[in-house]
């Protein structure tokens, strides 16, 4: 059984690097607003922003604040909409409130409003690497592969160390068939970290595709220590197995799918 690299389309986002939270005041550059993380949803922060909505009722900031302290679980997805939506509707006009728009949209599954979203920010700030970015994972989702490369190479120039962008150009290429091109770029992403989870499952799933068994195995075995995820682990074993059972070395292909002790 062949492992192949699925990740959710919310874990897709948010590793990335395209899930953030507001650092800094409006009026600082667009660089500075933005930690980039997963958002868990955080109770203390939303009733800290429901009380600055109370004392301000018309203040767009308030409700982003809010919107973002949602989080992404599915559960919150709607509330956190309708926040950065008022935001928006009270004159939240800097790019950011249309950054979280199109992140809340994406997680929703809601490509072509995410779309608009995404576009809205970039007519404030096109000259973004996160803009470039975040275009290229929703055209990702749409599997318009490419308008989606167009667009990661676009973020990669604005930032070619960055190693969530270069994992969604290979994301790209590999849309298009091209496997060579989007190894040679997960190579790359992992100059850069070489302990990255998804750039490993990214690697193991086209090193299987293109019948590289040998140079799979150590891939393989990395991500075993690597993986915490009891789900995800047995489906990395899984894969670790099927090379094994390629090179022909049934008692390691056996070994593999063992529980681990």
């Amino acid at each position: 059984m062949q492992w192949t690299g699925f990740i959710s389309r919310m874990a897709l986002t948010a590793l990335s690097g395209v899930i953030f939270c507001a650092t800094a005041a409006i009026c600082e550059p667009f660089s500075t607003h933005y930690k980039w993380r997963y958002m868990n949803e955080s109770p203390e922060a939303i009733a800290e922003a429901s009380n600055a909505i109370k004392l301000h009722p018309t203040d767009p900031e308030a409700y982003l604040k809010r919107s973002q302290a949602r989080g992404d679980a599915k559960k919150s997805l709607h509330l956190a909409l309708s926040d950065i939506r008022k935001a928006i509707a009270l004159g939240g006009r800097h790019s950011l409130y249309f950054f979280r728009e199109a992140c809340v949209l994406d997680a929703m599954e809601e490509d072509e409003p995410a779309l608009i979203a995404i576009d809205n920010a970039g007519a404030l700030e096109s000259h973004s690497g996160q803009y470039w970015n975040l275009r290229s994972i929703i055209f990702y989702h749409m599997r318009k592969n490419e308008e989606a490369l167009r667009s990661a190479d676009e973020a990669v120039r604005y930032d070619p160390r960055n190693p969530g962008y270069r994992l969604f150009k290979a994301r790209a290429l590999k849309g298009q068939g091209k496997l060579e091109a989007s190894l040679k770029e997960i190579e790359t992403v992992l100059t850069l970290e070489p302990k990255n989870r998804s750039a490993l499952k990214e690697k193991l799933d086209l090193l299987q595709r293109l019948k590289q068994w040998q140079m799979a195995v150590p891939c393989a075995t990395l991500l075993v220590s690597l993986e915490k995820d009891p789900i995800e682990l047995r489906f990395i074993r899984q894969s670790q197995a099927n090379c094994y059972s390629h090179l022909k070395d049934f008692p390691k292909a056996a070994a593999a799918l063992k529980p681990k002790d």
